[in-house]
């Protein structure tokens, strides 16, 4: 083959392989420096909270009182009711009457078991009596009536095996007041109060 013929052979066959390559490093190139990362944004957006200053309490509060406007809770005066008959009716047969009957004094026949036993049900109201707090501070009525009798009693019933055991049992008689007030003030409330020794996990 000629010389010439060679040359132009070798020339038809480079030269577009050379303008392809060049096409694309120009592409990736281009590509690599212009494209955009997949779910970035091209406007900065604003991390600052929502304003929420004008959002409206779901209820009121008597700031004098510290007790609600309205309801708060569903059925309060019922559940209410429930606790409270229980809390009494224990108070007055395991604790308030042994006490009258001296069952708590050293060398009281039976004293021991009085004592377990008044000590059970001292656990016992505290328990309800927590759940019967509750429900007063969700009514506005019963919140400002019942409250402070309610404490009162929390804190009388608040160890009370160990004070008996010691021989101090005049707290059983303050006790006694703050049950009497609570079943008074609810009464005049219209929601009396039905002793029962009865629990059902209210």
């Amino acid at each position: 083959m000629p010389t010439t013929t060679r040359r132009q052979t070798v020339l038809a066959v480079c030269v577009p392989l050379v303008a392809a390559s060049v096409t694309l490093a120009g592409c990736g190139s281009k590509a690599a420096t212009t494209s955009p990362a997949v779910g970035a944004s091209s406007t900065p957006t604003s991390s600052a909270p929502a304003s929420t200053s004008g959002a409206a309490p779901a209820t009121g509060t008597d700031t004098a009182s510290g007790c609600p406007t309205s309801n708060t809770r569903a059925f309060a005066k019922t559940r209410l009711v429930a606790d409270l008959g229980v809390i009494a009716g224990t108070f007055h047969r395991y604790l308030y009457k042994p006490w009258q009957a001296g069952s708590f004094n050293k060398g009281a026949n039976g004293r021991t078991f009085a004592i377990v036993k008044a000590a059970g049900t001292a656990a016992l109201d505290a328990k309800l009596l927590l759940n019967a707090t509750e429900n007063i501070k969700a009514n506005p009525t019963l919140c400002k009536v019942l409250v402070p009798p309610m404490v009162q009693l929390q804190g009388k019933l608040a160890g009370f095996k160990s004070q008996a055991l010691a021989g101090n049992l005049g707290f059983i008689g303050d006790a006694q007041q703050a049950v009497a007030t609570i079943e008074q003030q609810a009464t005049t409330a219209g929601i009396p109060i039905t002793e029962t020794t009865t629990t059902n996990g209210s």
